[in-house]
């Protein structure tokens, strides 16, 4: 699962008629929702990752991941937080960001509305 779906994922628990963004960043994100009514984006991104998926590394995996609420019109920024993660023990298969974004993600993907 990639980032934005497991965003989705979340989101549509509290707000069920919300959507992916067609395009690939935050700019084309707004452009879209502008066009489309839509009044906020959420807008994750990822700003650090380590897969350390080897056999003699010794260390676990870790994700750092921006999450941003926009509002469309006008455009401002309204919130953000840092999300930081590492699995539970070494790992020896080659993971996924998603893989890392458990209940902690979630709550701090909700606390920005």
């Amino acid at each position: 699962m990639s980032l934005a779906r497991r965003t989705l994922e979340i989101v549509r628990q509290r707000f069920p008629l919300a959507q992916l963004a067609p395009g690939v960043g935050e700019s084309d994100a707004l452009r879209s929702a502008g066009a489309d009514g839509v009044d906020f984006i959420v807008s994750p991104e990822i700003i650090h990752w380590e897969d350390r998926a080897s056999n003699s590394s010794g260390f676990r995996d870790k994700v750092c991941v921006e999450i941003r609420l926009l509002q469309v019109q006008p455009q401002e920024l309204l919130s953000s937080t840092t999300f930081e993660s590492r699995n539970n023990s070494i790992t020896f298969i080659n993971g996924r960001p998603a893989d890392l974004l458990d209940k902690d993600y979630a709550e701090a993907l909700l606390s920005l509305s």
